[in-house]
């Protein structure tokens, strides 16, 4: 069985086509970080938040600009992602920004291009749309409808993020800078938050924590492979730096996520001596940054500490969430369909007393899942969670269907990655959604999936495995330049 995949300039025989910005990809992408850079520098200055809605306004402006010109589009939506965790504390809160400001310019660019969604024929696009779906209609049987809508607007807005990236999936190389450019923005973006974090409202860690995780995710989408060291120096250089913040949050759930995205980048590196040079510097990058922040270091050992005390029940060592999954087995179990989209919180706060947790004492209150997974068992029942694992898992299955090592590791990578983070996270981080819409594209849509699911079918009898049929120099480069 084939995946099938179709031309670099179309889906399912029906062109697309856009304009070119006339601005080359490098020449794009060191602007957008001069821009960033110089934003956050100004936040010692003026504020982190005001530098933060400069640097929220112009990624606005760039995806909208991005409806016609794809480059632009792919860095404006993939810095506004890496931003959204700060900006939904610190700006989106009332007045012109609203809560769901990012979400609804995304669902207009889904009306706009809902022809192209339509066409897109893999196995996992189809399977988050059906997804989107199911939540959206559940809305109708929840008690609680307006979070439901929230929930529904949450990820049926993953497919606006997809739409960005599916039509910006010719120039590999604008992906390279997509990464730079939004490594750039999480780890200065740290930076300033943690030197100016005592001035500042609080934001849940596991909240904060997707700001530097999100760049990490851009990072490994579009790091370079077969390439010489100092192409490779600066998104590894950038994904050490957001990883030390990631760290500093105190977010074990974030902890675990950051190690599987520096897992991958080393896999995914060329050479023992990149490898080496990796680790090394990592290491030197971690004993500075915690020389700096010695009281968050201390802080984030202490939550690791906790987490493997076996003296501690698991209610403490979890932060209470072992209840809450005990809860949305519950709910399950009485109501195997769900209870509809945004349901939990009023579910749970109708069960009786859970065994062995008698004394939890957020029973009988309003409590949401805190897991993807167990939110969408609850309220969506046994079609949501069907359709859920088979979308997580595809990425997987599809990657085995290549035969580049890169391709491979990128499924693997992502349906770890999304497994993961649904078991302590809800749908709200766009960083994931990002990362989706990523994968999506660079399984299937992009010359490099192309090539190498020809390579897979038509493998010439007695060639080495993986080996590709040598390409014309021109076709080599159609990849890198849109």
């Amino acid at each position: 069985m084939t995946t099938q995949l179709y031309p670099a300039r179309e889906i399912a025989g029906a062109p697309i086509t856009h304009r070119r910005s006339g601005i080359s990809p490098s020449a794009l992408g060191w602007g957008a970080i001069a821009v960033v850079g110089t934003l956050w520098a100004t936040s010692i200055v003026i504020g982190f938040v005001p530098a933060l809605t400069l640097l929220t306004l112009v990624s606005f402006v760039a995806v909208i600009v991005g409806v016609t010109w794809p480059a632009i589009g792919l860095l404006g939506v993939s810095l506004l992602c890496t931003l959204d965790a700060m900006s939904r504390v610190f700006l989106l809160t009332g007045g012109w920004w609203r809560w769901n400001t990012f979400n609804y310019v995304l669902l207009i660019v889904i009306a706009l291009f809902s022809p192209l969604l339509l066409r897109l024929r893999d196995v996992t696009s189809r399977l988050l749309l059906l997804l989107c779906v199911l939540v959206t209609l559940e809305v109708l049987l929840s008690p609680d409808w307006l979070q439901g809508m929230e929930d529904a607007l949450n990820m049926v807005t993953a497919l606006g993020v997809l739409v960005y990236l599916v039509r910006a999936r010719q120039s590999r190389e604008s992906w390279y800078w997509m990464g730079l450019v939004c490594g750039t923005a999480g780890a200065i973006g740290g930076l300033m938050y943690y030197v100016q974090r005592t001035n500042l409202t609080f934001i849940n860690p596991n909240a904060w924590v997707f700001a530097p995780l999100t760049a990490l995710f851009a990072l490994c989408l579009g790091f370079p492979t077969g390439l010489r060291l100092r192409r490779q120096l600066a998104p590894m250089l950038l994904a050490l730096a957001n990883t030390a913040w990631v760290f500093l949050s105190g977010s074990r759930g974030g902890m675990v996520l950051a190690a599987i995205c520096l897992l991958f980048l080393l896999l995914v590196m060329d050479g023992v001596r990149r490898r080496a040079t990796f680790f090394i510097v990592g290491l030197a990058l971690a004993i500075g940054v915690s020389s700096q922040f010695g009281g968050l270091e201390e802080h984030a050992l202490h939550r690791v500490n906790v987490l493997l005390d076996p003296q501690l029940s698991m209610v403490d060592r979890t932060s209470e969430r072992i209840a809450l999954v005990l809860g949305g087995a519950e709910i399950f179990e009485a109501h195997p369909l769900g209870v509809g989209t945004g349901g939990f919180a009023v579910a749970f706060s109708k069960l009786p007393p859970i065994q062995g947790l008698a004394s939890y004492e957020r029973l009988g209150t309003r409590s949401p899942a805190h897991s993807g997974w167990i939110k969408m068992l609850a309220e969506n029942g046994l079609p949501g969670i069907v359709l859920m694992v088979g979308c997580v898992m595809s990425f997987a299955l599809c990657g085995l269907r290549h035969r580049a090592k890169r391709l491979r590791l990128i499924g693997l990578f992502t349906t770890v990655v999304l497994a993961l983070a649904f078991a302590t996270n809800e749908y709200q981080n766009k960083g994931l959604w990002l990362l989706v819409a990523g994968a999506i594209v660079l399984l299937q849509y992009t010359p490099e999936a192309r090539r190498s699911s020809d390579t897979m079918q038509h493998e010439p009898p007695g060639a080495a495995p993986g080996t590709a049929p040598e390409q014309p120099a021109d076709a080599a480069r159609a990849g890198l330049h849109a």
